[in-house]
Formats: C-alpha cells, structure tokens, sequence
C-alpha cells in the first residue's frame, strides 16, 4: 500500500457505510471580512469540495464519486488500513445511496492540510437507513484542489441530527513565531510520532475540545473522559505513518490495532499544535469490533 510522503498530508466510514458496514456554509462565527482572506476562502474550498462529493455520491454513485475525489495513495479502513484507490475500484453500489453532511473543518495555517467532520448517512437498496460518523483528511493540490488523503469513520447506535451548518476553525495562528525550516518541521513530526507510540495519552496531550469515535457507541467528548478510555478500552496500537501540515499545527497519524476478544482494525487520529507549540490530540476514531 502506497503511503503519503511524512511532510506532507494524507481520511472510512461514509465509504465502511457504502460497503455495507453500517453542507452547508460555513457558521456565523466565520465573519464576512475573515472569509474573504486567503485562509478564509480556502476553508470555504474545502466546505464546497465536501459538499460537491456528497452530491456526486447520491448522483453517480459512490463508487464514481470516491473515484473521483480520492488521492491514488489515500488511506481508507475496512477495518484496518488500506489502500482506498484500489479498493473502491473493486466495490459496487448495488443500490446503495451514501450522502453526508459536515459539521466542522480545521485548516491548516498553510492550507496545504484539511480536516472535515460530519455524519453520514446510507440507505440501502430496501430504503432501509443507517447513520454514522467520520473524520476525512484532505490535502490541497498545486493546481488548488482538494483530494481525500485518508478517510476513516464510524458506525452510530442509532440515528444522528443531520449538520445545517459548519463550525470552522479558529483563523487565528495557533503559534506565534514558529519555525518552519525543514529541520524544525522534521523534529515536530518526530515528536508526534513519538507521542503517538505512548500507551495511553495524558490529559495534558488530549485538546479541550477533542472526541473519539468508536463503532456503535456514544461519542466520548472531553479531556478526562477520553484519558479515561485511552486508560481503560485495552487496545494495542501499531503506527503505520504519520503527516504534519506545511505550517507544522495540523497533523494526523494511523496505524493498526488490536485488542483481546476484538477483531483487528484501525485508527487514524488528528492533532493540533497548541500555542505552547505541544502536540494535543483533536480526534481518535477506532475501527472494528
């Protein structure tokens, strides 16, 4: 399986849902003036890409759509991590529709990397429906679109409120003076990747705002609930790769894992330099049962 390059970015559960397992504008916080600044235009890229994939996905398929938006070498989860490109080329929709919607984007300063979060939504042949979460990492390309670079997500435990709108991210800088020279850039993401590795991460490395997402559970919000299950759910991480943003704030690792009693899966995490210039765990998404 092909792997994204480390300095540069690389998100499976609208496509877990596609293969049967089960936007908006951007919020008011987001003003007129701040939309109109480069960064403010690019987070409304990437919110019109979603929503164009989306409807791609209800219109031709998604088979096609997938096809169409996805990076040659981008990451998907059935559970574990594969290869999306050449898995999707071997799926069928078979009567399946898989819409989704967002419900939060985070930009990186360079805006070379992208994170959507949303629900999705699949109702199969029977117009049967299911409902679920994901997390999609998007990187911009030299020509200014935006291709799907990993994609991971979740099945609910039952239906979910469909987004009418999408929370963007702070558009401040979230570190002041940072070196961006290749060999700062290459340290940070040793410092992830170490991170990563650690058993279980402490409150103090777990943003205010972080979550994790596990098939047919709850959301687990916040700092202390999510230590606790890093603490308490017994799983066993094997990285695979990791890609930090041009800007050295936004950054994302994967890997495989394993527990007692479960089948093995996967799990992609996103991370976001903190003003200290720490690295603080955003989302956690683990795959399999």
């Amino acid at each position: 399986m092909q792997m994204m390059p480390t300095t540069m970015v690389m998100s499976a559960t609208r496509l877990t849902a596609w293969l049967g397992i089960a936007c908006v504008g951007v919020a008011a916080a987001t003003t007129f003036a701040e939309a109109q600044t480069p960064v403010g235009r690019r987070y409304r890229s990437l919110v019109d890409t979603e929503r164009r994939f989306s409807a791609a996905s209800v219109e031709v398929g998604s088979r096609a759509a997938f096809r169409t938006y996805l990076a040659r070498d981008a990451v998907i989860f059935r559970p574990g991590p594969v290869n999306g490109w050449d898995t999707v080329a071997q799926q069928r929709d078979d009567g399946v529709t898989l819409e989704w919607a967002p419900a939060r984007v985070e930009l990186s300063q360079a805006g070379d990397l992208g994170l959507t979060i949303g629900v999705w939504r699949r109702t199969d042949a029977g117009g049967a429906r299911t409902f679920g979460r994901y997390v999609t990492l998007w990187q911009r390309t030299i020509e200014g679109s935006w291709r799907v670079t990993a994609d991971i997500g979740t099945a609910a435990p039952g239906d979910l409120d469909w987004p009418t709108s999408v929370e963007a991210g702070s558009l401040a800088s979230r570190a002041a003076a940072v070196d961006l020279s290749e060999d700062a850039v290459d340290a940070r993401l040793d410092a992830l990747r170490a991170l990563d590795r650690t058993a279980a991460p402490t409150r103090d490395d777990i943003h205010p705002t972080a979550s994790a997402h596990r098939d047919g559970r709850a959301v687990v919000a916040g700092r202390d609930a999510l230590a606790d299950l890093a603490n308490t759910e017994g799983l066993t991480r094997e990285q695979i790769d990791a890609a930090i943003a041009r800007s050295g704030d936004l950054a994302y690792t994967f890997g495989s894992t394993r527990a007692m009693g479960r089948a093995p899966g996967g799990y992609l995490r996103a991370w976001s330099r903190t003003t200290g210039g720490d690295w603080a765990l955003l989302f956690d998404v683990v795959t399999g049962s």
